[in-house]
């Protein structure tokens, strides 16, 4: 279980995370890794407005989501809090800057935007999720 939570925490976090984005987009088509709409998200997740996302504005909207029809477990949605920060804290600071969460998207988008076309599509966000989930259950 554990690897499961590690492989796909990145894909689950960038699937729901964009899965609002993605709904703003014409025809579904995905989210630019440096969209205005980001940012906008960053301004949403960031509820006392300091700048900085901390460990409990992104357990609050980790919380939130689900996978496909599930809500997380509150053991599963600290794991994917963790996992998030250890990936997205670049400085360690305990706080996540607008260039650490923009940094840390790109990072995740280029990764499964295998067209190299700036945007991570429906289908390669599917194909990524697919992929990993494929990789959890061959271990």
């Amino acid at each position: 279980m554990r690897i499961v939570h590690f492989v796909l925490a990145p894909v689950i976090l960038l699937a729901c995370l964009g899965a609002e984005l993605l709904a703003a987009t014409p025809a579904g088509k995905g989210v630019s890794a440096g969209d205005p709409q980001l940012m906008a998200e960053f301004k949403a997740t960031d509820t006392n407005k300091d700048g900085q996302l901390s460990r409990a504005e992104i357990d609050v909207r980790v919380k939130r989501m689900a996978a496909g029809s599930k809500q997380f477990t509150p053991a599963t949605a600290k794991t994917l809090t963790d996992r998030y920060f250890a990936l997205a804290d670049a400085d360690k600071s305990g706080g996540i800057s607008p260039a650490e969460w923009q940094g840390f998207t790109r990072a995740i988008a280029s990764r499964y935007d295998t067209n190299h076309d700036g945007v991570v599509s429906l289908q390669e966000r599917q194909a990524a999720r697919a992929a990993a989930v494929a990789e959890a259950k061959g271990r």
